[in-house]
């Protein structure tokens, strides 16, 4: 896994929590971007559109919506 990405996702997931901390947006966007780790496992910066793309299609494929 690529730590950059972790620490970069950890950071994000906090800011999230402290901002809604009643809400679940935080579990929700954790979740989308370990599922983004996992097709496209780069650091933050080198992630393309090209990637994006890929993953959607990926996500597209397991039956999963594009929303």
């Amino acid at each position: 896994m690529n730590q950059e990405f972790t620490k970069a996702m950890d950071r994000f997931i906090q800011h999230i929590r402290q901002r809604y901390p009643t809400s679940s947006t935080a579990t929700h966007y954790q979740s989308d971007l370990e599922q983004f780790r996992r097709v496209v496992d780069k650091a933050p910066r080198a992630v393309s559109r090209a990637d994006v793309g890929h993953f959607v299609t990926t996500q597209l494929g397991q039956g999963r919506s594009a929303a």
